[in-house]
């Protein structure tokens, strides 16, 4: 998806639209759009103090799973801390 998404806009790959699956990473450090998996975004809504992201969208919210009812959880946490 990143590197469709990157097309599109006319860049680099991991210069605007990266992603961060597993151990493997591939963004700059002023990259716009990160796509990653419920795992890693889990790991940084805990152990980060503060999201370096405007907006997170989630997909497949349809299909219910453990890991998609923690990260509710835990960005609801956040969001309430915040406001």
């Amino acid at each position: 998806m990143a590197v469709r998404v990157s097309e599109e806009l006319g860049c680099k790959l991991g210069s605007k639209v990266g992603y961060h699956i597993g151990m493997e990473s591939f963004r700059e450090e002023k990259c716009s759009i990160v796509y990653m998996t419920y795992g890693i975004l889990i790991q940084q809504l805990l152990f980060m103090e503060r999201l370096p992201y405007t907006h997170i969208i989630l997909d497949e919210i349809h299909e219910t799973s453990l890991e998609m009812d923690f990260t509710f959880v835990a960005l609801k946490k956040i969001i309430n801390a915040k406001y």
